[in-house]
């Protein structure tokens, strides 16, 4: 069993590997809850590279 390992995105290829079903959201997750202001500061702070923290994305690797 591999290891999780750090990746880092720009923020357009997360945007683009979302679009694409690269990465989903996986079921279990909870329900979007951020107001609009709360998720303007988040990309505040990623345009400004700013530390956000950490997500554990599900990357899904089949093709469909």
């Amino acid at each position: 069993m591999a290891l999780a390992s750090p990746t880092h995105y720009k923020y357009s290829q997360l945007v683009n590997e979302i679009e694409s079903g690269q990465i989903k959201i996986p079921q279990f997750q909870r329900d979007f809850v951020w107001d609009v202001k709360a998720s303007a500061k988040l990309l505040d702070s990623i345009f400004k590279n700013y530390p956000i923290g950490t997500d554990l994305p599900l990357i899904n690797r089949t093709v469909y």
